[in-house]
């Protein structure tokens, strides 16, 4: 569904992060997300962002996307370059991997001496 998408639309209310919206970066479509939790701090060249509850500001952030196919292809390139930014799941499992590992390591040099 998201390779077929235009855009990818998250308009949550509450939230703090979101893995959905971080695994869509990936699929270089333009992205529109409510300001709020993680959202609030992305740099808003790569997202359009607007206050959550408005639908207003909703519907003016989604319009200009569906009136003009280039925007909404640049924003979406924008969207990838902030992905690959970010990192993907394979790079968060092989640092949550090295974290666990260095943890254990300590544990045991401490429980040896």
């Amino acid at each position: 569904h998201l390779r077929k998408a235009d855009m990818v639309v998250f308009p949550y209310r509450h939230i703090d992060s979101s893995g959905a919206f971080l695994s869509a970066l990936h699929y270089g479509k333009a992205m529109i997300c409510t300001r709020i939790g993680m959202f609030a701090h992305l740099p808003p060249e790569s997202v359009a962002v607007c206050d959550a509850e408005n639908v207003a500001a909703l519907a003016d952030a989604i319009r200009p996307l569906i009136e003009d196919g280039k925007k909404r292809t640049a924003m979406g390139q924008r969207a990838a370059a902030l992905g690959e930014q970010l990192g993907n799941w394979e790079a968060a499992a092989r640092a949550t991997v090295q974290v666990y590992a260095q943890a254990t390591e300590r544990r045991v040099k401490a429980d040896l001496r």
